[in-house]
């Protein structure tokens, strides 16, 4: 079996990360900006004799990087050794954006590496009024091009790969290229050939343009910079040289092979909606609006299916625990494992709803006009629209969020990006505001709205509204020389694919199953051995001590003060005992301290803490009640209220809004900053203001 390396390179959105799922099977989100792939994913395809191992590069424009997703390209393609240096490549060419990634398809070509011409949205492009003559095209380029629509099928995948087993190179190039280099220029070309070995001129042009941004370890910097210094040589205009040159003959195959006849009913409901979207007023009342129903509908409609999924586990647990024989199993499926796996599958309704709007605004185009609005709102917090992408990610996870500011070229906006994007409410944050806000908030209307909802919105706003004063703050004390502009294009509003977005959904909600669920197993595990040994003492001495204490003490009461004596006894209750100091300022028990620490390997994971510790110690009498009505009884020994009343509620509501994120987001800051000064500077801050406004809101509302 031969193996073959292939490459899938064209310019964002283009449709690479689609194809690369569909041939391999795999998942990658796709999307409607630039950004979504960050790093180069590999995936496998078997086909007859040939393993083909596919890589999904990220989104560029040209092989001139202006940040740190595009320069994964040039790193690779400029350095053979590369364990992802292709054999051959499939481009991935736009319908609707001809000229743009033309540009990327010529300079592809100088590397000689036999590439496969995909175009991709003809259909779509037809509608948006392109007329293109791809024969003539094809005679224009000299190769076949392969055309594919945004609904793949395996017709159009056969005859990609046809190509590939046959070996034939379908970038026949000609003698001529689309770009010269400048006479002027031919004697620095030749001392760098001959310096570092190369065969063609135009890897050392890419060499001389590229000098300071190329990671290879053959490359000699302080030659090259010698050789820029020695010839007066700027960079920038040598690039601006070649793009220019290489766009003239674009323009000259295109005005041959193509005509454009304006779709007047299409862009006329973009142009009229865009007077609203993008508006500087009702634009941003547009986004509130919006934002606004998500949140009503996410208590509206997902209460139903929520309280079903809560009382089956009830259901499931008490019957259970009738059937089975008592012992250490039966205690471990139905004090742990069931009431931990029941407190992240409630929130599944939820999750859904919340995806399906989402992506339903980002497949349908209106997700780049809240990034074309938003940068006018970021420029003074020291970001601009491109930290949109992140902000927006940040919403589902803040670990991919972080590492999607590659896509930030300036240092200072992308530093700040990475610092703030913490305190957007993730995902994982949902849970916890669910359960919180279901125990403390009435479910009520308020002016016709759900004051649930109404609080649920309020807490994203919240995490938003702090992100952007920290950044402020950040602006000032961080200086940089240079300012971007956001320059980004405006696709036409489409209808989104059903399909697409149930497909989107469902494997949001897996990877929420299997992730959360893996977790949560292993960790009422341990919680569940924590609260059920103890170093000092066991259950029957306990019971010896309660009748001594009172003789005429009831089976039922002896049994629930054992257990709950035996669990603040307990390795876990010695835990939460040493940490109560702490967090009781703030309006908390040592259960609560126990589900907080648990929570740093992910947030979710505080519910089905919280359910399994008050399953273990809980009366008898609340063993089998919903997880939120077990919350709404729980007393604080320390205060004889309420454990979770309104102050209490509130002040665990703000710490979860700003204290740091999981383990895992402190991990992709230290890599993404590349030190620990950053991202211990993070942690301290995120911790001082949510400890700080936690205990400050107590005070206030209790």
């Amino acid at each position: 079996m031969r193996k073959l390396r292939v490459a899938i390179i064209g310019n964002p959105n283009s449709g690479k990360t689609t194809l690369f799922n569909f041939i391999t099977k795999l998942s990658n989100k796709t999307g409607n900006y630039s950004g979504v792939t960050i790093e180069a994913s590999s995936g496998f395809y078997t086909n007859n004799n040939n393993e083909y191992e596919l890589i999904d590069f990220p989104g560029i424009y040209s092989i001139y990087p202006n940040s740190i997703d595009e320069k994964v390209v040039l790193d690779i393609l400029n350095n053979p050794k590369s364990d992802l240096f292709p054999d051959k490549i499939i481009f991935l060419l736009d319908a609707n954006n001809l000229k743009r990634g033309l540009l990327l398809y010529e300079q592809l070509k100088e590397y000689s590496i036999s590439i496969v011409l995909v175009m991709n949205f003809i259909e779509e492009a037809k509608k948006n009024g392109f007329i293109l003559d791809l024969l003539k095209l094809e005679k224009k380029l000299n190769c076949s091009i392969i055309p594919i629509n945004k609904e793949l099928n395996n017709e159009s995948l056969n005859e990609i790969l046809h190509y590939f087993e046959s070996d034939e190179k379908l970038n026949r190039k000609t003698e001529s290229s689309s770009f010269t280099i400048p006479y002027d220029k031919q004697e620095v070309i030749a001392l760098i050939k001959s310096r570092f070995n190369f065969s063609k001129d135009y890897f050392a042009w890419q060499f001389l343009i590229n000098a300071k941004k190329i990671e290879n370890n053959l490359l000699d910097k302080k030659f090259m910079d010698n050789i820029l210094q020695q010839f007066n040589i700027v960079p920038k205009r040598l690039q601006v040289k070649e793009t220019l040159d290489r766009y003239n003959f674009i323009d000259n195959i295109l005005e041959d092979c193509m005509s454009y006849k304006t779709n007047n009913e299409l862009i006329s409901f973009t142009q009229k909606f865009d007077k609203i979207a993008t508006h500087p007023i009702f634009g941003y009342a547009l986004v509130i609006t919006i934002l606004l129903f998500i949140f009503q509908m996410l208590y509206n409609f997902a209460t139903i299916p929520m309280d079903f999924i809560d009382n089956g586990v009830v259901f499931l647990t008490q019957n259970l625990q009738n059937i089975l024989p008592a012992g250490l199993f039966t205690s471990l499926l139905t004090e742990a494992i069931l009431p931990g796996i029941g407190g992240v599958l409630i929130f599944i309704p939820q999750i859904v709803l919340l995806f399906t709007l989402l992506y339903f605004l980002e497949e349908s185009g209106y997700m780049s006009r809240v990034v074309f609005l938003l940068d006018r709102l970021l420029i003074p917090f020291g970001m601009n629209g491109k930290s949109v992408l992140p902000l927006t990610i940040g919403v589902a996870c803040a670990v991919p969020a972080i590492m999607s500011t590659r896509g930030i070229p300036n240092k200072k906006e992308r530093l700040i990006t990475i610092m703030v994007t913490p305190f957007i409410t993730c995902s994982a944050r949902l849970p916890v505001y669910s359960i919180l806000i279901a125990v403390i908030i009435p479910n009520e209307q308020f002016y016709g709205l759900n004051l649930q909802g109404l609080v649920f919105f309020f807490m994203y706003f919240l995490g938003f509204f702090m992100a952007l004063a920290f950044g402020f703050v950040l602006n000032i004390f961080l200086k940089s020389r240079f300012e971007n502009q956001l320059i980004m294009e405006m696709p036409v509003y489409r209808m989104p694919s059903l399909k697409g977005i149930i497909k989107l959904v469902k494997e949001k909600v897996i990877a929420f199953i299997n992730e959360a669920g893996k977790v949560i197993l292993a960790l009422t595990i341990v919680i569940w051995v924590l609260a059920n040994n103890s170093p000092f003492t066991n259950k029957d001495t306990i019971k010896e001590e309660l009748k001594k204490q009172n003789t005429t003490i009831s089976n039922e009461e002896l049994v629930e003060n054992t257990n709950s004596i035996y669990l603040e006894k307990s390795y876990l209750g010695i835990l939460g005992k040493t940490i109560e100091p702490l967090i009781e300022p703030l309006g908390y028990d040592w259960k609560i301290g126990v589900a907080i620490i648990s929570s740093l390997i992910a947030r979710e994971v505080f519910v089905g803490t919280i359910s399994s510790i008050y399953s273990i110690g809980g009366d008898s009498s609340k063993k089998f009640i919903s997880i939120k009505e077990k919350l709404k009884t729980e007393v604080n020994k320390n205060t004889n209220k309420l454990t979770f009343n309104l102050a209490s509620g509130w002040s665990l509501l703000i710490f979860y809004a700003f204290s740091m994120q999981c383990i895992s987001t402190i991990a992709v800051v230290k890599k993404e900053t590349n030190s620990f000064r950053w991202t211990i500077f993070q942690i301290l801050v995120m911790t001082f203001i949510s400890y700080s406004l936690s205990f400050c809101v107590y005070n206030i509302l209790i």
